[in-house]
């Protein structure tokens, strides 16, 4: 697990994304392998928990409906891509990740993305910038978020555009976000094939 800082604050993660957790991760968000939901919700967990304690420290155990419960809001998906799939990738990691655990928080739909998002992989950093500024609060979800923490859950974190967009719609909101959590970190690199950071 690497615990490491974004923009001030505190972002979980589970690994770097490489190896067998990259493989599971492509063959389940791309690939169509829905069952290896439970794999990488246990990956998820370990991480989860801990930033949902962070958000939460005087939260009563197994209360997610109390006032000082978090929330825990997952990066959302391109339509195109659920369609895709046939799930929110995200949303199925999480109850995953939660399942049978006595956890202070509460699950909520809150972010969607806007008109004209693409996925970020092949685009320069200024486009990834662009791009990851089309992400909306759902207006269905506004008065649930306002005034509340939230932990914010994303699959893989490259160079955090789209965690701090997230971020920043939350908060516009009303909601402050606590924690950051993430399956993966990728290094992004070059054209040279060199580490972009």
């Amino acid at each position: 697990m690497l615990v490491r800082e974004l923009d001030g604050l505190p972002c979980i993660v589970r690994g770097r994304y490489e190896g067998p957790l990259r493989a599971v991760l492509v063959a389940f968000k791309h690939g169509g392998r829905e069952s290896f939901r439970r794999m990488l919700g246990e990956a998820l967990r370990a991480p989860l928990l801990r930033a949902i304690r962070i958000a939460a420290p005087s939260a009563p155990a197994g209360a997610p409906g109390e006032p000082g419960a978090p929330l825990v809001v997952a990066m959302p998906s391109r339509p195109r891509g659920v369609r895709e799939r046939g799930y929110r990738h995200l949303d199925l990691l999480i109850a995953s990740a939660l399942r049978r655990q006595r956890a202070p928080a509460l699950r909520v739909r809150a972010l969607r993305t806007t008109r004209g998002r693409v996925g970020q992989v092949g685009l320069r950093a200024a486009q990834r910038e662009r791009n990851a500024r089309r992400i909306a609060v759902r207006r269905a979800a506004r008065r649930v978020i306002h005034g509340r923490r939230v932990v914010l859950v994303d699959d893989i974190i490259t160079t955090g555009a789209s965690v701090r967009a997230a971020r920043d719609a939350l908060e516009r909101a009303g909601a402050s976000v606590a924690v950051i959590v993430a399956l993966c970190t990728a290094e992004r690199r070059d054209a040279a094939g060199l580490p972009a950071k």
